[in-house]
């Protein structure tokens, strides 16, 4: 009689569907905790980019005091002449417009109601400064 030679070369269909779930199992499991993560790093970010600020802040009060005229800064090229490179850092959390990450809006008063939407809100009479998505900070 004939026989047959039964090889197995290859995955049956039923191993390769339960493949693809697991994986798709652990995708719905990791992709939130990826977001959450990201989430996390922006945050820091933007608070170490205002203790930047507020150091520049604080530097070109100190500045001007010791030259008898003590002033916080009246505009943005006040600031960024006491930042390291010159520029204003980004606010990593500020998702409106193209350029808003970057802006800072100077205000005399009460801090404008939500939603903010600038990088950055300084007070100019006080020298405060604050994230536009968080005036907690």
């Amino acid at each position: 009689m004939y026989k047959r030679l039964i090889s197995s070369k290859g995955f049956t269909l039923i191993e390769l569907v339960i493949v693809i779930i697991v994986l798709g199992i652990l995708a719905a499991v990791a992709i939130p905790k990826f977001v959450d993560i990201q989430k996390k790093a922006n945050e820091s970010q933007t608070r170490a980019n205002l203790a930047a600020l507020r150091s520049a802040i604080v530097t070109f009060y100190t500045k001007n005091a010791l030259l008898g005229t003590p002033k916080y800064p009246y505009g943005t090229s006040d600031i960024q002449s006491c930042i390291q490179g010159g520029k204003i850092p980004r606010n990593w959390c500020c998702t409106t417009g193209y350029n808003a990450p970057y802006e800072v809006y100077f205000f005399n008063g009460e801090l404008p109601a939500p939603p903010l939407k600038f990088g950055w809100y300084y007070r100019i009479l006080s020298g405060q400064i604050w994230a536009g998505n968080n005036t907690e900070w």
